[in-house]
């Protein structure tokens, strides 16, 4: 049970995440009209981006303690960084619209709904996994109180989950109205 346990928890955000970009992606560039080859390829050009940037946007503020020891300690210490995967995404993303001559603010518009939908994800999968917890102390009755912590926390997390829930439709009403 304990593999099992691990790939739901632990990796309940990327895989999700990767599910629902892709089939939001293939529905609203159907709808559009865009050619679903490049639209594919894209998705699959900023998965991959966005894996390399998470992992860079975790690496790069902690610099001086990747330097002191082998390289390998950059695949082999965990981390990642949703800020690293949206900037590389918005770069790479940057040079392959320009390259098909499609319009790089419309398709991010279309874009939209993704972002709230990864933030819902990567925000519960920190919950369930006890990570990213830096919230201050809270006696309240949904306070929540984690293993490593000692004392009750606001959770954080499931605050952004709800913001996330209201801009969700929001997004996604912008995107379909993105006229392509």
């Amino acid at each position: 049970m304990a593999p099992l346990r691990y790939l739901l928890v632990r990796n309940f955000d990327g895989f999700n995440f990767f599910l629902a970009a892709y089939f939001i992606v293939l529905r609203l560039a159907k709808e559009h009209r865009l050619d679903p080859e490049i639209i594919e390829n894209l998705f699959y050009l900023s998965a991959f981006s966005g894996l390399v940037g998470s992992r860079l946007g975790a690496v790069l503020p902690e610099w001086r303690y990747y330097l002191a020891y082998p390289p390998i300690e950059i695949l082999a210490r965990g981390g990642m960084a949703s800020h690293g995967a949206i900037a590389a995404i918005m770069i790479v993303g940057f040079f392959y619209v320009r390259k098909h001559g499609l319009n790089y603010w419309q398709l991010a518009d279309l874009a939209a709904p993704i972002l709230p939908v990864g933030h819902i994800l990567i925000r519960l999968g920190n919950f369930f996994s006890a990570a990213n917890c830096t919230a201050p102390p809270s006696s309240l009755p949904w306070a929540v109180k984690f293993p490593h912590m000692a004392e009750a926390v606001h959770p954080t997390q499931l605050y952004e989950v709800l913001a996330s829930l209201f801009i969700l439709p929001l997004a996604w009403k912008w995107a379909k109205k993105t006229p392509l």
